[in-house]
């Protein structure tokens, strides 16, 4: 087939997808030539602190090239040791894992012209009830709130639920919960910003990748939830089948309006694993020697770079974390600590010195009182106003929620810098003394 009829015939709507690497650095490698990799990041440390086997050097060199080359990356937080045993750490265990993650993105990110929430998002998926891993729906639905409760505190979008559709259908046959049915909730009650699935296995058939696209479709539409991610497409030699099966998987995850979709070693540069098995049957490439024909390559390439999404990049703030501060009825609720208490203190005060000096050097309506360290429900207000003028002003991603987190302040200081008062860059340094992960 032509490829100009492939992206006529498959993709109609020009809709923007993420095309490139999944399970990238334990047992695949990462490509220029792609535009995405999701990475997996395991465990260091078992529930008594005790190191795991497995090496956690690669994926973190994985991120960083992402970051460095400004490819997108979804970072798979995951909740047990696969290939030599399995276990699902304590809460307190798990939460110091997705923190940690957290922390190490931003230090990775330091110096990075990119937004590093835009470019970076995270997952917890690895097929999780599959036999041996989660031993029911409710236990992993448990460990996805734990991972929200830290992924939200810095402002990156979570998804879950990755796993083959005909392990979910198992599962309600031997009565346990519908998977893609729960993650839709979670969804809707704002635990994850995207739902996970894994296509691979499901495009065997024009008949099969049909029945499973109507399996999600009816979900997305029963709840109206369209925020969707293809974490790992193929398990399949694409030698003899490129084109019958990778190239179904694509349109498959269009038309479910994913926004990346992750193919298993797209460049297998390192052989065999940690914990021993070959995969270099699944690579189209092996330390850097294709095993395809280099028409079918260069293919895939176009496809990654034609489809791509078309992202507005600000730049970062270095390193940046910050809490994020909310009033509800003054209960406010720093989603970074795990829960609800009264706030007050220098952060409050600073948002507001930071939102009054944009209003005076603008003449803004936001916000008429006086400055103190009570983050109050009018605040709250002042905040909404802010956020529909970055919005109106084309700032990207912008929730009109009231909150003012680590992207608030971000903006913030953005939006001082070009007002050309010389108060931005003063308080961006003050910032940054303030905030560093390594403080």
């Amino acid at each position: 087939m032509q490829i100009q009829q492939l992206f006529d015939l498959y993709n109609p709507d020009k809709f923007d997808i993420d095309i490139g690497g999944s399970c990238v650095g334990h047992v695949g490698g990462s490509d220029e030539a792609v535009e995405y990799d999701e990475i997996r990041i395991m465990p260091p440390f078992d529930n008594n602190g005790d190191p795991v086997v497995w090496d956690n050097t690669r994926p973190w060199g994985a991120v960083q090239d992402n970051i460095d080359q400004g490819k997108r990356a979804t970072v798979n937080i995951d909740q047990y040791i696969s290939g030599t045993e399995h276990w699902l750490p304590s809460k307190k265990v798990f939460q110091k894992h997705v923190d940690d993650i957290c922390v190490g993105i931003f230090e990775r990110a330091e110096g990075t012209e990119y937004d590093i929430l835009d470019l970076v998002d995270l997952t917890s998926d690895n097929e999780c009830i599959k036999p041996g891993n989660h031993p029911s729906v409710d236990s992993y639905l448990k460990y996805v709130r734990y991972a929200s409760q830290i992924t939200k505190g810095y402002g990156f979008k979570l998804s879950a639920g990755g796993e083959e559709f005909r392990m979910i259908e198992r599962r309600v046959a031997e009565g346990d919960k519908n998977l893609t049915e729960e993650m839709c909730k979670l969804h809707i009650e704002g635990i994850i910003q995207k739902v996970a699935i894994h296509i691979q296995g499901s495009c065997m058939s024009d008949w099969e990748r049909a029945r499973w696209t109507r399996f999600v479709l009816t979900f997305q539409e029963r709840f109206q939830v369209y925020d969707w991610i293809d974490t790992e497409s193929n398990y399949g030699n694409p030698q003899n089948n490129f084109y019958t099966d990778w190239v179904p998987q694509i349109k498959m995850a269009l038309d479910l309006k994913c926004d990346a979709a992750g193919f298993v070693f797209v460049d297998y540069k390192y052989h065999g694993s940690p914990y021993g098995p070959d995969y270099t049957w699944l690579a189209l490439k092996d330390k850097g020697e294709l095993r395809v024909p280099d028409a079918v390559w260069d293919d895939f390439v176009e496809l990654a770079a034609r489809y791509k999404s078309k992202r507005k990049m600000k730049g970062a703030k270095d390193g940046m974390i910050l809490q994020t501060l909310y009033d509800k009825e003054y209960e406010v609720v720093n989603e970074k600590k795990y829960g609800p208490y009264k706030i007050s203190g220098y952060l409050v005060e600073w948002a507001k010195m930071m939102l009054k000096r944009i209003k005076d050097n603008e003449n803004l309506p936001f916000w008429e009182d006086e400055i103190d360290n009570i983050y109050d429900s009018s605040f709250v207000e002042a905040v909404k106003c802010f956020q529909r003028y970055l919005d109106q002003k084309g700032f990207p991603n912008i929730v009109v929620d009231g909150k003012w987190g680590r992207k608030m302040y971000a903006w913030a200081v953005e939006v001082l810098i070009s007002q050309d008062t010389g108060q931005g860059h003063e308080m961006d340094r003050i910032l940054h003394k303030w905030s560093s992960p390594r403080k």
